[in-house]
């Protein structure tokens, strides 16, 4: 199989799904584990979708195995949770110092002046960090579309267009790069000669001089 960033998501009953935006990479098993897939279409935010949830993949289309009433329980890809500071945590002089947003009960009927009645009465709250958790698992690489390829020389030789794998293990067999400083047309590099990856750039561990004895792919 072939997962092309851009490429469209389809249910097994033909309904697009939304885009192919990132490839989730195992770098320690050389294999890809699932998709992030955009907003858009069925999905209303950025998903995680496994890649043994793919029928079918080439550089036209994805296919999955779900339906259309399936897409909304794929988990999403980054999530937002708060994290209030407990009050005996925070210092008198930060207190201090930062203007908290108050929040007022509204005036109900009683005597003017008294907390309640004419005057509203205020309740400070404590200030919250929201704080991103992405459902992928440990250790594993979120590669965006477009991640930029290093040579062990240094040259950007290439982005990443194109992941293929092994349709029976899933392992990474090749990676597509085009359009990098080096080279122009599209290149069809072997998975063993990654050395590292990270979310926007994949490290190799040849030299510009042999990438360019590769031919055009």
């Amino acid at each position: 199989m072939q997962f092309k960033e851009g490429t469209t998501v389809y249910t097994n009953d033909g309904e697009k799904v939304g885009d192919i935006e990132r490839f989730i990479l195992d770098p320690r098993g050389q294999q890809i584990i699932g998709l992030v897939v955009r907003e858009g279409f069925l999905f209303t935010t950025d998903k995680v979708i496994p890649v043994n949830m793919v029928r079918t993949a080439d550089a036209e289309k994805v296919v999955l195995y779900a339906t259309v009433g399936d897409p909304e329980s794929f988990p999403e890809f980054e999530e937002v949770h708060y994290v209030t500071p407990d009050t005996s945590d925070l210092s008198e002089e930060y207190t201090a110092t930062n203007n908290f947003p108050l929040y007022y009960y509204p005036p109900y009927a009683s005597a003017p002046g008294w907390y309640g009645g004419g005057f509203p009465h205020p309740e400070t709250v404590s200030p919250q960090v929201p704080v991103k958790e992405r459902n992928i698992p440990a250790g594993t690489v979120p590669i965006k579309e477009g991640a930029n390829v290093i040579s062990r020389d240094g040259e950007h030789v290439g982005d990443v267009e194109r992941v293929f794998t092994d349709s029976k293990s899933d392992e990474i067999t090749h990676f597509a790069i085009a359009q990098g400083l080096l080279f122009k047309e599209e290149k069809l590099l072997p998975s063993i000669w990654v050395e590292t990856a990270r979310e926007d750039e994949v490290h190799l561990a040849v030299g510009s001089k042999t990438l360019e004895k590769l031919g055009d792919f």
